[in-house]
């Protein structure tokens, strides 16, 4: 192992013949499904380090830590488990002795008496991911993943299947027969909490425009429907879905006196809720695929082998690791539109390197304004980040997150409808309806691919029309973002030429391509 892959950080002497570790922090929950997965590969079961973990009476981060836990301690390794920020337990000053308060070691509190600098190879969150696409390169998703999403006993699954039967039938929604094939489609909204992040990726009319794309699909064998049921909104359950069906399931304390099984968790009770109600029974499926915007549970669906389909803005922060995820051996079409509809969101530096081009973020003062070779941006936002950082400002942010999302686009829309269609067709065995003139579709649907593509439905309209009202379409979408440039409020903090180069060059290097 190279010392190049090694990084230092302050742990107890029990690491010190650890080679490798999974390392995050406990307050990034989407990213927790990430590294249960990869403890599930052979040889890949590490030990578990986590920092930032809230040890106040709301205890946020407890969740994450029991999921994570359970896990590391099926395979018989050791978890840490820390307050601190990352600086500290990675800083090269020993943490002082009155920061060891609310430490846990393997399920016992820490008095650091033994802490020491150790240097070992950390798998994070990209990591991790990477662990999953790799093992899932030569035949689909490992078998032992999706098992691992929800360690649970027979017994307890059995008592499980009981309550989610009847919990559906509660709701009045019925497994799928020759008459409808159901989508779940997953809502998000807690981007534009105070403490949320990608406040860009909460789902705003995304329901509202996923079923109107259900409702104009062909149906299969001519009568068999395409229909969405919804979660994660409570009004939405008013309409056609399940809400926020975890606060209806069975709690640990009521599994645990039913079956006997003790480390039940909240968030492996829910996974299983989510497994039977798709792939436990292929003849009694609530639900054959899963779309929403991008976050942890959708990649929760992905490790669980249910068919996925994730939205994602193009160009933002995490859409690379994202990528690792989309093709056919997950089952699964990663989406990317191209208009913000968030007001905070915008480009930043790239954290990486600062030769590569910047990145969109939501919201932007999480990252830097673009510089040196990443092309100054001829406006920067405003407020500041550095600005928005003081706490007196605090409130100014909350302000600026909860600002309500706008809709999607026309023409992003579009896109949204190809990838969703392609999903079906791929992976829950709809019939085809939408094409394109490249002869082939590639595992992410962009702004790019769409204008390649067309409906089975376009065959029979005026071509010409319907390519110059597309083309018109796209391209507004464009000069609306343009407009905004020299705005410090709204600016993308792009200059002119690098606009272009991300949009409008494309843009016209496509359509001519389209047109001949």
């Amino acid at each position: 192992m190279g010392e190049e892959n090694k990084k230092s950080l302050w742990l107890p002497e029990a690491f010190k013949d650890e080679g490798s570790i999974y390392f995050m922090s406990a307050k990034h929950r989407g990213d927790m499904y990430h590294l249960r997965a990869a403890m599930q590969l052979e040889g890949k079961g590490y030990s578990l380090v986590l920092c930032e973990a809230d040890m106040s009476e709301k205890r946020t981060t407890k969740d994450t830590e029991d999921y994570l836990k359970h896990s590391t301690r099926r395979n018989k390794k050791h978890f840490f488990i820390v307050p601190w920020a990352n600086n500290i337990i990675r800083g090269e000053k020993k943490p002082e002795e009155k920061r060891f308060h609310d430490c846990c070691l393997d399920g016992n509190t820490y008095d650091g008496k033994d802490i020491q600098r150790l240097s070992l190879r950390i798998y994070g969150e990209f990591d991790s991911t990477k662990l999953i696409a790799d093992a899932s390169k030569s035949n689909g998703l490992p078998k032992q993943i999706w098992e691992g999403m929800f360690l649970l006993t027979n017994g307890t699954k059995e008592y499980l299947q009981s309550s989610f039967k009847t919990i559906f039938e509660e709701w009045k929604i019925y497994p799928d027969n020759e008459r409808k094939s159901t989508i779940l489609a997953v809502n998000r909204e807690t981007g534009r909490s105070i403490d949320g992040v990608y406040p860009e990726l909460d789902t705003g009319n995304g329901i509202s425009m996923i079923r109107a794309i259900a409702e104009k699909t062909p149906k299969l064998n001519g009568k068999c429907k395409l229909s969405v049921i919804s979660c994660g909104l409570a009004e939405e359950k008013q309409i056609s879905g399940i809400g926020e069906y975890w606060k209806k399931l069975p709690t640990v304390k009521q599994i645990e006196e039913s079956t006997g099984e003790k480390d039940v968790t909240k968030r492996d009770v829910e996974a299983y809720f989510l497994y039977y109600a798709s792939q436990e029974n292929e003849k009694s499926q609530y639900f054959k695929m899963a779309i929403g915007l991008r976050s942890g549970v959708m990649d929760l669906f992905t490790f669980m082998g249910i068919p996925t389909v994730s939205i994602g803005l193009r160009n933002m922060v995490g859409e690379e690791r994202h990528a690792l995820l989309a093709g056919k051996g997950f089952k699964r079409v990663n989406i990317q539109y191209d208009t913000p509809r968030h007001s905070t969101t915008a480009y930043v530096k790239n954290r990486v390197d600062r030769i590569y081009p910047p990145l969109l973020n939501s919201p932007y003062w999480d990252g830097d304004a673009p510089t040196d070779f990443q092309i100054v941006s001829s406006v920067k936002r405003t407020p500041t980040p550095k600005e928005l950082k003081k706490k007196i400002n605090k409130n100014k942010k909350k302000e600026m997150k909860a600002v309500e999302l706008k809709s999607f686009s026309p023409f992003d829309e579009y896109v949204v409808k190809i990838g969703m269609r392609l999903a079906c067709q791929e992976y829950i065995g709809w019939p085809i309806s939408v094409k394109s003139t490249t002869g082939s579709f590639p595992d992410i649907i962009t702004t790019h691919d769409a204008r390649f593509c067309y409906l089975s439905e376009d065959e029979d309209e005026n071509v010409g029309k319907l390519l110059s009202d597309r083309k018109r379409m796209d391209l507004s979408s464009i000069m609306g973002l343009r407009a905004n440039l020299h705005d410090p409020q709204t600016t993308l903090q792009l200059s002119e030429d690098q606009f272009s180069e991300f949009y409008q060059r494309p843009h016209e290097k496509d359509w001519k391509k389209v047109e001949r």
